[in-house]
């Protein structure tokens, strides 16, 4: 089993346990990158392509051409241009805010929005002094807290990113089904735009620590306290960010270097260094999502918790490693499934946001609200896929795609790079870009719904045969496991218990060199799960430490496997447990996506010092980041797999106790044959990236172009994947209540009758939406919360309660409503006046309200787009710029209402008073 997570995207060669699979689907860091390389003459050229029939298998285009433009506003102009004019078809990232408007107008292109877009941050570096000698403000706990509040969220949604985004405060947003379990606690925390009260902050704990302040400087023992910022200088959004905080905290009196770069330079400087060489102090992280995950556990983990290696040190254990044990304990519960209920996990997901948000070794800043691109003369929209993660950026959609116009000439796709990290399964893979072309060489076991998360089958079945919140099924004690002590396969005995046993069913085809993609591949992944997280001893040359800290916590919850006898299905037993049977079957995902010989090769390369998992351990260990696609170790690969086939080599997971495991050996002719492809695959393409998707890499060229051409050898109908293209989001179509100027009397019940539709559905039913309301006082504080009743119609739905504790005033009320189908929820946002008892009735008046900012509440924003019925994906509508919650006019009516109501009271109740 092969797992490998870090930095980006949990990549995983075979055993996507959920973890893996939620990091690689939920926020990870992507950068958004570029070397500012110009392309020239990469015009589209003629291929001879055919219209693939529907029901042939595979994509529905024979080819397509990946081509890198590293310049956004260039990128923008290819796709008006077209890929058969020698511009591109679609763009596979995120159009530039200030670029949006003028796109919206143009004839040529269709503007797609996903609001669950990228995700912006800032990690900073703690390591103490006493690590360094030297002083650091980001060690102090109360320093790092104040910057929350000089962020100024509002003014990079606003100002920097044009509206396009939302505040983001935890590492789960709006856009998150976790969002109705969490929004009640990240409301309390009370995060606001504050620069003065994070300044206090920051003084107070630099005063506290020793420092002293002399004119504007801040100095330590009467040295000027100096730092270093790393702003990403190839995205627009983040230099602007980088630079408004470095002048915040040069006005602060701190002394701020500056180092320019892009996600290349950062794997260096940032990610593959020791904190404490102090070559950092703060980056301006950017994250996203490759594919939607509905529970944000690996989220929390990845973001908060050590283990993963996503927290300055990155689990290299030559280096300094911040590690807090309370939030480590808290997530590893989350994602080992170490709760008994949903109530239980929740308090525990709740309790880790509110330490991290303590602790703040990173902040988060703004969810990106992208716009995605193409040209609709070459591009029909019932085509792409609008995934809640990646936006048109994902496998579904090149799936789909096909030139309408021009067919001759095949579909080319823009993207802002190939590739800016590594492709090996373990370790690379931790860049948006290099997902996205893996994506499309890859096919998974199961996957994600692209509009709600749910776990779908994809190239295997599963079925949840028995789950229990204890460890009390028996597991049989022919089962087995690997030893990584003795290094062969072991029955693992009677006696043992696990909570959950889980039955997978494959459905096999064969890997882009032709070879066989069968059991033997999915036992090597076990083999290397066991193997490579656990060190024999200390000359065991088949150990990464960086990798067992990785998978550690989730390696702990798999007891056993159980292969079937004739290699089609294996039997997984846990000690794992979640509510959802869905989570639990994609938890420890054994499919695989890398043939078992091109492992065995990267393996030796590992041990032998010509290359390292991770960019870290490469960094330590002095050698290259081991990448399968590069051309150079492509040929150190095909090297091994020569000297494996000329001495007949056959790795010790399959003869070393190999007769426990029920299955025949493998034989020394598909060993040979399968060294045989693989040389001659990589002779033929020149890389080492072989596969088992629709797409096979025809053509490599680094920082240039990436050629797919389709496999109709892959076993998947279409028609799994065609469906995704039609959204089926909640919509808040009216809100009937008593509104401004009109007055609710106090004591008299707020009553307001909400109208909710699906797209492609029709009027809502409770079992089809997610639902709450927020009340907040005439200071923006919340009161409380509560869940809207169904009226027994469809679409109709109902808000009551009593008056009587609230404050005359203006007050206001949020709803939140989502579909079962698609995570997107609609978000409205209204204002309503409680006044003095009185008698008269009140006018009810019927609204379709609009988004604002929040009834003065700036720790929690409501999501400053569109919230009318979001359109399909080819009549997108652009999100209105932020209004403020009540303008001057109405306050001014309020205002004279309530006036006039007071007065009215007075008059009636007034007695005449007696002479003395």
């Amino acid at each position: 089993m092969v797992l490998r997570f870090k930095k980006g995207v949990l990549s995983i060669t075979f055993l996507n346990l959920k973890l893996m699979h939620n990091l690689m689907a939920t926020k990870k860091l992507f950068a958004i990158l570029a070397l500012l390389i110009l392309l020239g003459g990469m015009f589209a050229f003629q291929v001879n392509i055919k219209n693939v029939e529907a029901q042939q298998n595979g994509p529905a285009s024979d080819t397509i051409i990946l081509k890198q433009v590293t310049n956004d506003q260039q990128a923008m102009a290819q796709v008006d241009l077209g890929g058969d004019q020698g511009g591109t078809d679609i763009h596979f990232f995120r159009a530039p805010p200030a670029q949006i408007s003028e796109l919206l107008t143009d004839p040529n292109i269709v503007v797609v929005f996903n609001k669950r877009g990228g995700y912006l941050s800032f990690i900073f570096n703690p390591v103490p002094m006493q690590e360094t000698g030297k002083f650091n403000p980001f060690e102090y706990r109360e320093f790092r807290q104040g910057l929350q509040y000089i962020v100024e969220r509002q003014k990079i949604v606003t100002d920097i990113t044009k509206g396009y985004a939302i505040p983001w405060f935890v590492p789960i947003s709006w856009f998150d089904y976790d969002w109705l379990y969490v929004a009640d606690n990240v409301e309390k925390l009370g995060i606001k735009d504050d620069v003065n009260y994070g300044y206090q902050l920051m003084a107070d704990a630099l005063t506290k620590a020793g420092a002293v302040k002399v004119g504007n400087t801040w100095t330590y023992n009467g040295v000027p306290i100096s730092i270093t910022i790393f702003i990403r200088s190839d995205d627009p959004v983040r230099l602007q960010i980088g630079e408004d905080l470095a002048t915040k905290l040069s006005n602060f009196g701190l002394q701020v270097n500056k180092i320019y770069g892009d996600l290349l330079k950062a794997f260096d400087v940032v990610y593959g260094s020791d904190p404490r060489a102090l070559g950092w102090h703060i980056y301006t992280e950017g994250w996203g999502a490759t594919a939607l995950t509905k529970y944000q556990d690996g989220s929390v983990y990845q973001f908060y918790a050590s283990p993963l290696g996503f927290m300055p040190g990155w689990a290299e254990p030559t280096f300094w490693n911040y590690a807090n044990e309370t939030i480590d304990d808290l997530t590893t519960k989350l994602v080992t499934g170490n709760f008994t209920s949903l109530d239980e996990r929740n308090n525990l997901l709740n309790q880790a946001i509110l330490l991290g948000y303590k602790e703040s070794v990173r902040i988060f800043l703004a969810e990106l609200y992208d716009a995605y691109i193409y040209n609709k003369r070459r591009v029909s929209g019932a085509d792409v896929v609008n995934e809640y993660a990646s936006g048109l950026a994902n496998r579904f959609t090149l799936y789909n795609i096909k030139p309408i116009v021009n067919t001759n000439i095949p579909i080319v796709g823009g993207v802002k790079y190939l590739s800016r990290g590594a492709f090996n399964p373990i370790g690379g893979l931790q860049d948006v870009y290099s997902v996205f072309l893996y994506y499309a060489l890859s096919d998974p076991g199961m996957w994600r719904d692209p509009h709600n998360g749910e776990v779908i089958p994809w190239r295997e079945n599963f079925n949840v045969i028995a789950a229990s919140t204890t460890p009390s099924i028996d597991v049989p004690a022919d089962a087995i496991k690997w030893d990584p002590i003795n290094h062969r396969w072991v029955n693992v005995g009677s006696g043992l218990k696990a909570k959950s046993v889980v039955q997978y069913s494959f459905t096999f085809g064969n890997w882009h060199d032709g070879s066989p993609n069968n059991i033997y591949d999915i036992l090597y992944s076990f083999y290397f799960l066991w193997e490579w997280s656990n060190q024999a001893n200390a000359t065991d040359q088949r150990y990464s430490s960086t990798y067992a800290s990785a998978v550690g916590p989730t390696l702990q919850s798999l007891i056993a496997i159980k292969p079937s006898s004739d290699g089609n299905s294996i039997t997984i037993y846990l000690n794992y447990w979640h509510f959802d049977k869905g989570e639990i079957a994609v938890f420890l995902d054994p499919w695989v996506t890398t043939p078992w010989q091109l492992l065995y090769a990267m393996e030796q390369m590992y041990i032998n010092k010509q290359g390292s998992w991770y960019q870290s351990e490469a960094n330590a260990r002095g050698t290259v980041w081991l990448d399968p696609i590069a051309a150079s170790q492509a040929a150190v690969i095909r090297g091994w797999l020569a000297q494996f086939n000329s001495t007949n080599s056959i790795p010790d997971a399959f003869t070393s106790g190999w007769s426990l495991t029920g299955l025949p050996q493998i034989t020394l002719d598909e060993v040979k044959a399968r060294y045989s492809n693989s040389i001659k695959f990589i002779d033929t393409y020149g890389h080492a990236l072989i596969s088992n998707g629709l797409f096979i890499l025809n053509q490599y060229v680094p920082n240039n172009q990436a050629i797919l051409q389709a496999n109709r050898a892959d076993p998947l109908d279409p028609a799994k994947w065609k469906a995704f293209t039609v959204e089926k989001l909640a919509s808040i179509d009216s809100i009937s209540y008593t509104a401004p100027p009109n007055i609710i009397p106090k004591g008299q019940d707020f009553v307001a009758k909400v109208q909710i539709s699906i797209s492609n559905v029709g009027p809502a039913t409770s079992d089809q939406i997610r639902n709450r309301y927020w009340v907040y006082d005439t200071s923006g504080n919340l009161l409380f919360s509560g869940d809207l009743t169904y009226a027994g119609t469809p679409g109709s739905f109902n808000i009551q309660f009593p008056t009587n504790n609230l404050e005359t005033g203006v007050h206001s009320l949020k709803i939140y409503v989502g579909s079962i189908y698609a995570l997107i929820p609609d978000i409205k946002q209204i204002s309503f006046i409680i006044g003095p008892p009185i008698t008269s009735p009140p006018q009810t008046i019927t609204t379709t309200p609009t988004t604002t900012t929040g009834p003065g509440d700036s720790s929690i924003t409501p999501p400053q787009v569109n919230e009318t019925t979001t359109p399909p994906p080819t009549t997108p509508s652009p999100p209105p710029t932020p209004a403020p919650t009540i303008d001057i006019l109405t306050i001014t009516i309020i205002v004279l209402a309530i006036l006039v109501v007071a007065t009215l009271a007075v008059v009636f109740l007034r007695r005449p008073a007696a002479k003395a």
